[in-house]
Order: C-alpha cells, then structure tokens, then sequence
C-alpha cells in the first residue's frame, strides 16, 4: 500500500511474533496510515503472575530443560509478551501518541487456570468469586493499545 492509505489499522496478535521485536510491524503501521489515523495492537500480556514464574529455575518448569545437560537442542521463539509500559513504549518510541493501553481477557485465562490447575468446575462459587475478586494484573490474557498517528514525525525506531 501507499504511504498514508489508511485512516486506521487493527493487529490482533501478530506483532508479538517477530524475533527482533516489534518495532518492524509499528513502522510500516506508521507509514501507511495518514496523519491523525488510529493503530490498534493487541499483544499477549506479562502479567504479574508470570513475571513472577520466569523467576524460577528452569529446570521447575521447562519440560525440555535437563538439569544434568541442560538442552539438548535450540529453543525455538514463540511470542515476545509485554507488560503495558512497554507496550505504551513502543507506540511512542514509533511515532504515535498513546490514547490507551488496557488488560483485558482475564475471565478466560482465569477459568482455564482453576480447570486446570486447581481441578475445580469454573462455574463454581469460588471460581464466579474469583473472577469478581482476582485483580487484572494477575490474570489477563492480553493487553490492547490503541495509538494515533503523529502528523508530520517519522518514528524515531
């Protein structure tokens, strides 16, 4: 497309997935939608509660982690997850101003966890109090940012 053709462009869950970062994927939404027009990003978030467990020893959580020969083979990259801050970052750093960033997707993340993890019915009274109780930080899914584009500023990324 031509630079400035849109007045607005949607990523749902595609900027994550660039090894180097996504700084790729916020310049060319920079160079294709006109002054003023309106980016929307949505990316896995680093909520608390996995900030947390990266913490912990590989060999406490990483199946393909021995503790005698450490990996055998290359991990391959899935999906960078970022924390709202730099999520807000990166639309900056790109040439857009933040309008909002947000968590959102906690009830499912949530019900997956106590199915799984706790062996309870997630339509239970502990899990519907959870989900009423269980602050966004620790456990939503995913975080949204919605940006708009500068006029008359190339991103400095």
């Amino acid at each position: 497309f031509e630079d400035g053709f849109f007045e607005a462009c949607f990523s749902w869950g595609t900027f994550e997935h660039r090894q180097e970062g996504p700084g790729a994927f916020f310049r060319e939404a920079h160079r294709i939608l006109k002054p003023g027009g309106l980016l929307l990003v949505t990316v896995p978030f680093q909520r608390l509660s996995q900030a947390l467990g990266d913490r912990r020893a590989l060999r406490r959580w990483d199946d393909n982690y021995d503790r005698g020969q450490g990996y055998a083979s290359a991990v391959r990259f899935y999906q960078w997850r970022l924390t709202k801050p730099e999520l807000a970052r990166e639309f900056e750093i790109n040439g857009f101003e933040v309008l909002k960033v947000a968590a959102f997707g906690a009830d499912r993340k949530l019900r997956a966890a106590v199915k799984d993890r706790l062996r309870l019915s997630p339509e239970g009274r502990l899990v519907r109090a959870l989900r009423w109780l269980a602050p966004r930080a620790l456990v939503a899914h995913m975080i949204i940012g919605i940006g708009r584009k500068r006029p008359a500023q190339a991103p400095s990324g």
